[in-house]
Formats: structure tokens, C-alpha cells, sequence
């Protein structure tokens, strides 16, 4: 199975430069990272460079905005042929060997239909933006409508319409470290902790 590791970054070189050391090169992945426009967009490029772990970096050459960066990014990379798609974000810290048991994952459940696997508990099995993984087969079915709430709450009533679950550890394997500087993140966290589910029964 032909794996990418997506990474999407905006303006915060801060926190990306601590969430690069807990990435790593798997054997067998390839690695992209996306970095939207921003004034600091030069010295996000240069640090993703500089770490080694991403040798395809895309800087946006407008501002796209956290969903349309993602979306039209995994869009990119599956476009390529790739199978599955893991998502990372720039102010998420990966811990305890959370891409490589992503990796487990999807080749665990490849011949099984789910939705996604995150590395972010949740015993109800509902879809969590927190580094996330997906298949091709099941980002084919998936349509963003631009306006109609954010790509996590998009994603999340996609999961919910098809009765789709998403996979995930009994703990935590990531940790959000930042609020400044982001796209739309608020209103993802609010999804994860059930903001969107009263809004699409």
C-alpha cells in the first residue's frame, strides 16, 4: 500500500519547529508538506527544509485558509496515486510512535471499510482532526462544500451520514500545543468535542 504523510503548515514556526522533532522517516512513506501564505511563510519553508523529514514542500502562493489547504492538498497527494493519506498539523506534538502505529493501522484495516484513524482517543469511534489518517476510497466519496462549515465538521458528518468510525488508540497519541496564528482550528476543536454532532442529528 503507497502511503503519504501530509503536513500542513501556516505561520507559526514556534510551535512547528516542536512538532518536527516528533516526526520521523518511515521506510516506504513519502513526505509533503503544504505551507499556506503567510508573512512568515519564507522562514516556515526554510525550517520544514531543514528538518530533513519532507523533501516536497508546496508554499501556497495566496492565502488559502486552513480548509481549502487541506482539502485541496490531500486532494494533490491522492491525485498521485497514493492509498491512504496520514494528516498532520503544525502545533500537533506526535507521541509514543504515533505515525508508525498509524502506519499498523491502515494496513490493518486496508481490506475493512472505515472512515479514518486519529491519534486522538475517542471510545465512541467518532472522526477526530487530531493527525489523522484516510483511505483514497474513502476520500473519493467525500465532497467539501466550501462555506458549509469547517473540513473537520465536514469530515465528521461524512463519518456520521455513511456510519463510518474512525479507529482510534486507547490514549492519546498527539497533543495540541497552539492557538495563535491559526486558520479555523477553534471551531475544529468544538467538532471534536461534540460542537457539530448537535447540529447535524
Amino acid at each position: 500500500m503507497k502511503i503519504a504523510v501530509i503536513l500542513f503548515a501556516f505561520n507559526r514556526p514556534k510551535y512547528l519547529k516542536r512538532v518536527l522533532k516528533t516526526h520521523r522517516k518511515i521506510a516506504g512513506l513519502e513526505y509533503y508538506a503544504f505551507v499556506d501564505k503567510s508573512s512568515k511563510q519564507k522562514e516556515v519553508v526554510d525550517l520544514i527544509a531543514s528538518s530533513k523529514i519532507y523533501p516536497v514542500i508546496i508554499p501556497r502562493t495566496f492565502h488559502l485558509g486552513l480548509n481549502t489547504n487541506i482539502t485541496s492538498g490531500i486532494d494533490y497527494v491522492f491525485n498521485l496515486d497514493f492509498d491512504a493519506v496520514i494528516v498532520l498539523e503544525d502545533d500537533l506534538l506526535i507521541r509514543d510512535n504515533g505515525l508508525g502505529w498509524l502506519v499498523q493501522k491502515l494496513d490493518e484495516y486496508k481490506n475493512m471499510y472505515i472512515g479514518s484513524i486519529s491519534l486522538y482517543s475517542n471510545k465512541k469511534q467518532e472522526f477526530q482532526s487530531w493527525a489523522w489518517a484516510t483511505y483514497k476510497k474513502i476520500w473519493d466519496k467525500h465532497k467539501y462544500i466550501e462555506g458549509a462549515g469547517t473540513q473537520a465538521q465536514q469530515f465528521h458528518k461524512f463519518h456520521k451520514v455513511n456510519s463510518l468510525i474512525c479507529v482510534t488508540p486507547e490514549k492519546d497519541k498527539v497533543k495540541h500545543i497552539g492557538w495563535k496564528g491559526e486558520h479555523f482550528r477553534f471551531l475544529d476543536i468544538f467538532s471534536i468535542r461534540g460542537f457539530w454532532r448537535k447540529h447535524t442529528k
